[in-house]
């Protein structure tokens, strides 16, 4: 059967309750925090192939955010992997990651960044886009591509640039197309 964790209803001018999973913390600087683990069901199971054959395991709400952890230590802040599931048989899983149209006359479609974080001392991080190495088959394409205007509007800007410096003695950023 189904196993539901479902706080009460809060009564009118009182926040609705907070649900938290945590894994276990450490006072040890050398070992890691526990972790937690959500996963859809099998259709393996007890067999040792439990980890490889899970469902979907789905979030729907109105505004879903995932971060990873902060480091006030020497270390470095968490990381964040989006990773597909592998095939032995098949061809692998695939990302989407997409705002959803606009169903409302007057309504923009929401907008999809892709940005590093800025850096205060150092560097900022790298954008790689990148397809995979075939062995035996061809590479899969990169397409950046604006989509169709309507009636009565032109067509959409691309643009690509260097980056710009702000010293007055270094080169700007230089755009190579092969």
């Amino acid at each position: 059967g189904s196993i539901d964790i479902v706080p009460g209803i809060s009564g009118d001018g009182n926040d609705g309750t907070n649900m938290i999973l945590a894994g276990g913390s450490t006072k040890s600087s050398t070992n890691k925090a526990g972790i937690l683990q959500l996963r859809g069901g099998s259709n393996t199971p007890g067999t040792s192939d439990t980890d490889n054959n899970v469902g979907m395991m789905e979030i729907n709400d109105i505004n879903i955010n995932i971060k990873a952890g902060q480091s006030n230590t020497d270390n470095d802040g968490g990381s964040i992997s989006l990773e597909s599931g592998a095939s032995s048989t098949s061809s692998t899983g695939t990302i989407s990651i997409a705002s959803k149209s606009s169903l409302d006359a007057g309504g923009d479609s929401g907008i999809v960044t892709l940005q590093s974080g800025d850096s205060i001392s150092s560097n900022t991080g790298s954008i790689n886009i990148n397809t995979g190495t075939s062995a035996a088959g061809q590479a899969g394409s990169i397409d950046i591509v604006p989509g169709i205007s309507g009636d009565g509007n032109d067509g959409t800007n691309m643009i690509l640039a260097g980056g710009s410096t702000k010293s007055s003695t270094n080169k700007a950023g230089i755009l190579q197309l092969r």
